[in-house]
């Protein structure tokens, strides 16, 4: 039998997100490029990216 499906058999979807108040700017974050936007503005980074980097205190974030 020929199987002919992919390996990604349905498309990936990100849920909108709830929209929140930045804890930095003060601003309204109500999409995710406004969320990254911001985060770089102010030099911040998402915790879930630190998953594995090695931290100043010698310890793993294991995020």
């Amino acid at each position: 039998m020929n199987d002919c499906r992919s390996d990604f058999p349905c498309p990936g979807i990100a849920r909108a997100m709830a929209p929140y108040r930045s804890p930095v700017s003060g601003r309204e974050i109500t999409t995710r490029a406004e969320r990254a936007e911001d985060l770089k503005r102010h030099g911040c980074v998402d915790a879930r990216d630190l998953k594995g980097m090695r931290l100043a205190n010698g310890t793993t974030h294991r995020g």
